[in-house]
C-alpha cells in the first residue's frame, strides 16, 4: 500500500501493520494496549469480555478504513485507537442503554463525566483544540481572539493588523486552514462516521 512519508509518526508502522495483517503487529498492539482499553471499558459499566470485543472491533474499524483510504497519522496511536475504542464503546451503550453517562475522560488530572448527548460533541472539540494548538502563533491568536468575543476592529488593533478588513480577511483563511487540518486526520473520519 503506498503512503507519503510527510506528517507520518513514528507509529506509523502500527497502521500499516493492521492494514496487511501482520500477526506480530497486532499482538504488539494487544500487549500494549489491552490494559488501558480494558481500564476505559471497566470504569464505563463495561467487564473484560466488553473491553475484549470492544478492543477486536476497533483493529476491525481501523482494517476497514485502511482499505477505503490510507490513513495517516498526525497523533499518537495510541490516541488514535483510544479515540476509536470509545466511540465503539459508546455507541454499544447507546444501544444497551446501560448507563446515563460515561465517566474517565480524562485530561491531565481531571476526570470529566459527560452526558451521552454531549459525548460526540467533546470528541469534537478535543480535535478542534488540538489542531487549533498546532497552528501558526498568528493563525492560532487570530482565531482564539475571534473566539473570545473580539470583534474584528479590536482583533486588528491587538495584533496590530493594517487594517479591519485585512483582520476579517485573515480571520476567515485561517479558519479555512484550521478546518483543513481537522479533515486531513483520520479520527475526523471516525466522528463524522
Amino acid at each position: 500500500m503506498k503512503r507519503t512519508t510527510s506528517n507520518r509518526t513514528s507509529e506509523q508502522y502500527l497502521i500499516d501493520g493492521i492494514a496487511n495483517g501482520n500477526s506480530k503487529i497486532l499482538e504488539l498492539i494487544y500487549k500494549k494496549y489491552s490494559q488501558r482499553i480494558r481500564t476505559l471499558i471497566e470504569k464505563n459499566n463495561g467487564t473484560v469480555e466488553d473491553a475484549r470485543d470492544v478492543f477486536q472491533e476497533a483493529i476491525v474499524i481501523i482494517y476497514k478504513n485502511t482499505k477505503k483510504r490510507d490513513i495517516e497519522l498526525t497523533s499518537s496511536f495510541f490516541t488514535y485507537f483510544y479515540g476509536i475504542c470509545r466511540r465503539v464503546w459508546w455507541r454499544k451503550l447507546q444501544k444497551d442503554r446501560r448507563s446515563p453517562q460515561l465517566t474517565g475522560m480524562q485530561k491531565g488530572e481531571e476526570v470529566y463525566s459527560y452526558e451521552q448527548k454531549t459525548f460526540l460533541d467533546q470528541e469534537h472539540y478535543q480535535l478542534y483544540l488540538e489542531k487549533l494548538s498546532e497552528l501558526e502563533p498568528q493563525k492560532k491568536q487570530v482565531l482564539e481572539l475571534y473566539l473570545k468575543g473580539k470583534n474584528m476592529s479590536e482583533i486588528a488593533k491587538i495584533m496590530e493588523l493594517k487594517s479591519v478588513g485585512y483582520a476579517r480577511m485573515l480571520k476567515f483563511r485561517c479558519k479555512q486552514i484550521l478546518l483543513e487540518q481537522i479533515r486531513k486526520d483520520a479520527r475526523y473520519h471516525e466522528l463524522i462516521a
